[in-house]
């Protein structure tokens, strides 16, 4: 496969650049379900219009779907909205939603899946989930290593696209509700309001360990590969990804016009004649930067050198004069043949390598002064601007003593390159015959339970002595990577013998290092009388997919804001679902089944990130530990180092607890309740679980909610 080079498209200026620059194909949002819902993005007649521009030149175009989705957005909104890009022949939709795959799947079947990168696929156990589910091409995370990317190419058959230049998320994308969070605006949703862009000062037992100079610990400079380029192209990438749809059309084509020319060169010479001029990295750091470039994670896990750390300085292309913005139009070279003669049809003949057509037109006349010559009808012919093509060569057979008006000629040439265009662009074209019937499991479907049970995870031994002491607790999550794996099946024993089920809570970040320890233990935990696994990442269903006999529950970072997305996993073996945290009461209510588990205290992990807070302030003990981002209203958000595995947990800064919204809780008829204890003391762990237990088991409505707490989206949900 010839390597693909993918840029940006926010509006149709912006196509035209990146197309003009050399672009294999773009990517775009239309005016739904996209993650820049404040790009310009196309919709209707321009989106058509844009499709069928792209494959005139012979490239690519693929549709961004990459939020996720309502129960009503589904049901009532998905198919309209496709049908007509569907038809149009648009080459392949960029999707984050399982649902949203379980739909498209159905009922547009040859259209390509193309898994997002918000997906959070970062390797080759989840990748494998991908191909069998008919997703052609994984976009990878943006913190792969090239090793990572190499080892997914060399196990799957799946097409691997990567991003090479543009803006970096602190967060693993699609793990990041702190916009959702803190402001309503969910990142899941298009709406990121980029809180990580924001100065922090982070603290440790209450003492400021960042320098006033380091402000800003969690935003990201922006990413350059250039110097790369080959690495990555050798690792097994086949598509390289510009990110930038929020930004202008000089971006989109000068960036472009630059990856064009060094993967032109490495084509050409290889890795020997490759080299980068610096004038180039000058010229795409004035185009759009923050405080300058890094090269990202490819070569590297985590590094102060990819922080901005200062307030963001941005260059952007408002303050140069953009070359590559003003290149021509591209055009299609075609060919002409015309026949003009007596008393028949003007005979107008297009092709090209692979397509013809024969237009007829209207007579000429007889000529009364000025007879038709061969080089005005040419001249006339080649006034093609305005259209995608230009004339290579018009060839005409003229009878003597004819005229035809300019006018005329100029129908002939516009109605004729109207039906080569329609020629051309048939093979993209699809016919759809039936709409589907689209309806949600009706409420007699729904599998209501008797009796609702309460649930608690916990990440410290002390936590686990506690809620153990608890009759009415029924099962407990235990944290992985706090848990000796060599005691998991005395640890099993104990929670057997209090009549309560153990499953072990797998981490969010399932990368090759997890997998690699995740293997040493894995017999002896299915060996062992543990239950079942708390599944976090398609990666860990990946590994664990016919590999264990064990009970396995999706956590609510396997998102399921609608039912195609729970039934997906259902069929995929998955007991229960624990609810995502953006939907609110309503929404629950409409979306529940009857099987799902719903998180009802516990600190909300904002942020999944690689990057590590410590580690960019020059504090690394390699000590796994809580440290504090303050905000500039004072509030504390507790940082977690997990540096078995290198990752940080940024949490919010109060607990969700919905202890005094019982009557609610209790009517959307749930499975099970759980609550999360991460960084609670075992006496602050007792108290709330027991409290928990008083309201919902014991029906106590005099029990205080405790303070210092958010409801999350239970009452407010997110757009």
């Amino acid at each position: 496969m010839k390597v693909e080079l993918l840029s940006p498209a926010g509006s149709y200026e912006s196509l035209r650049a990146a197309v003009n620059a050399g672009a294999d194909a773009v990517y775009l949002g239309g005016s739904m379900f996209g993650a820049r819902a404040f790009a310009q993005n196309l919709s209707g007649e321009d989106l058509l219009k844009a499709i069928d521009y792209v494959h005139v030149h012979g490239k690519k175009i693929y549709m961004t779907l990459n939020t996720l989705l309502k129960e009503e957005e589904i049901e009532e909104k998905l198919y309209d909205y496709l049908l007509p890009y569907y038809r149009q022949g648009l080459d392949a939709l960029i999707v984050q939603d399982w649902g949203a795959v379980r739909f498209v799947r159905r009922h547009f079947p040859d259209i390509a899946i193309h898994a997002s990168t918000q997906m959070a696929v970062m390797g080759k156990y989840g990748a494998r989930i991908l191909k069998d589910n008919g997703i052609s091409r994984i976009v990878t995370p943006r913190e792969l290593s090239l090793g990572e990317i190499r080892e997914i190419r060399d196990d799957s058959d799946i097409e691997i696209e990567s991003f090479v230049h543009g803006a970096l998320c602190y967060s693993y994308s699609g793990q990041c509700l702190m916009s959702s969070m803190l402001g309503g605006r969910s990142g899941n949703r298009g709406r990121c309001a980029q809180p990580c862009r924001l100065p922090y000062t982070a603290m440790k037992d209450e003492k400021t360990i960042s320098q006033k100079e380091e402000a800003y610990p969690i935003s990201p400079k922006d990413i350059c590969t250039l110097r790369l380029l080959p690495e990555i192209l050798e690792a097994g990438v086949g598509s390289l990804k510009i990110e930038g749809r929020m930004k202008s059309p000089a971006y989109s084509g000068g960036v472009t016009a630059i990856y064009r020319k060094y993967l032109d060169l490495y084509e050409k010479n290889g890795t020997e004649g490759y080299h980068v001029e610096k004038n180039d990295l000058e010229y795409l750091e004035a185009l759009y930067s923050r405080n300058g470039f890094s090269e990202g994670y490819y070569r590297q896990h985590n590094s102060r050198n990819m922080i901005t750390l200062n307030k963001s300085t941005y260059s952007s292309d408002k303050d140069i004069k953009n070359e590559k913005d003003e290149m021509p139009d591209i055009h299609k070279k075609i060919h002409c043949r015309m026949a003009i003669q007596q008393d028949k049809e003007v005979r107008v003949e297009i092709f090209d390598d692979t397509h013809h057509i024969i237009y007829m037109g209207g007579r000429p006349y007889p000529a009364q002064n000025k007879p038709l010559t061969i080089e005005n009808v040419v001249r006339q012919m080649m006034k093609t601007g305005g259209s995608s093509y230009c004339f290579q060569e018009v060839e005409v057979e003229l009878d003597d003593g004819l005229f035809i008006p300019v006018g005329d000629l100029n129908g002939l040439r516009r109605n004729a390159l109207e039906m080569f265009t329609q020629e051309l662009l048939k093979k993209y074209r699809r016919i759809l015959h039936n709409s589907p019937e689209i309806k949600a499991e009706s409420e007699t479907e729904k599998r209501i339970k008797p009796g609702m049970k309460l649930n608690c995870m916990v990440t410290t031994l002390e936590q686990f002595e506690k809620v153990m002491s608890i009759p009415e607790i029924d099962r407990i999550y235990l944290d992985y990577e706090s848990t000796d794996l060599s005691h998991i099946n005395a640890i099993a024993d104990r929670c057997h013998a209090k009549r309560k089920q153990l499953f072990l809570s797998l981490p969010p970040v399932f990368r090759s290092a997890a997998a690699n320890l995740f293997e040493k233990h894995f017999e002896n935990m299915e060996q062992s009388c543990l239950d079942g696994y708390l599944v976090k990442s398609l990666d860990e269903y990946g590994y664990l997919d016919k590999r264990t006999s064990k009970t396995l529950v999706f956590d609510a970072s396997m998102y399921s804001l609608n039912s195609e997305a729970e039934r997906m996993y259902k069929e995929w073996g998955a007991e229960s679902i624990a609810l995502p945290y953006e939907l609110n009461h309503r929404e629950l209510k409409r979306r529940i089944t009857g099987d799902e588990e719903l998180v009802v205290y516990g600190y909300i992990p904002l942020m999944i990130s690689a990057g590590c807070v410590k580690k960019t302030l020059g504090k690394c003990d390699k000590k796994q530990e809580y440290v504090f981002l303050k905000d500039r209203y004072n509030k504390y958000f507790t940082v977690k180092s997990s540096c078995g595995l290198c990752y940080n947990t940024i949490y919010n800064s109060q607990p969700l607890s919905l202890l005094g919204v019982s009557d609610k809780v209790e009517g959307l008829g749930v499975a099970a309740l759980r609550l999360d204890f991460t960084k609670e003391t075992a006496e602050e762990t007792a108290r709330i679980a027991k409290d928990f237990v008083k309201v919902f088991c014991g029906g106590d409505t005099e029990v205080l909610e405790i303070t210092g707490f958010t409801r999350g989206h239970f009452n407010r949900g997110i757009e």
